[in-house]
């Protein structure tokens, strides 16, 4: 939630509220993602979308994923704009799209660029490998650093490296 909170003070500040929904696992999402995009209209929002990592690379994965979340926004008879967001792999691939953004958020941190993050296995677990220090222990915690790692993003190295980021950022900024 934090990184889409930075992401969106990023393009427009103040321009955003959210109403954030979590749930405890991506099961419970999907099991009642109608409800909460109702829930959501219902309560003023004027645009919803839902963020599901994909937790794979696999395409047919990613088309079931959609087709069902797309099933279940559309039973919510939505009053306003609906978009599915799924970021290949996890929401750490953006992350992992600005070498910059990771390596200024640490002292002493120098990764590589990576050309195409989301075909990384397991973003979050490699920016917490690569963060490890002279002792072996990773500086990067998911909790702690997403938030200060996307304040400092450049969002059109995201755009480009992630085609999963190109529909929430063309909603946002047509908005």
């Amino acid at each position: 939630m934090e990184v889409i909170r930075e992401i969106l003070n990023k393009i427009d500040k103040g321009k955003f509220h959210i109403k954030p929904i979590t749930t405890d696992g991506c099961g419970k999402l999907r099991r009642k993602c109608d409800g909460y995009v109702t829930d959501l209209f219902n309560r003023g929002s004027d645009v919803v979308f839902v963020f599901h990592d994909s937790d794979t690379g696999e395409e047919s994965k990613i088309v079931e994923l959609r087709k069902d979340l797309t099933a279940k926004v559309m039973a919510a008879k939505p009053r306003g704009r609906a978009c599915i967001v799924i970021p290949i792999q996890e929401i750490e691939a953006w992350l992992l799209a600005d070498e910059d953004a990771i390596n200024g958020s640490f002292s002493k941190l120098s990764i590589k660029a990576y050309p195409n993050p989301e075909a990384v296995d397991s973003p979050k677990e490699t920016i917490e490998r690569l963060s490890k220090g002279a002792n072996s222990k990773p500086r990067y915690t998911n909790t702690t650093h997403n938030r200060k790692i996307a304040a400092r993003l450049d969002l059109d190295k995201v755009y480009k490296k992630c085609p999963s980021f190109a529909p929430f950022y063309d909603v946002v900024s047509s908005l």
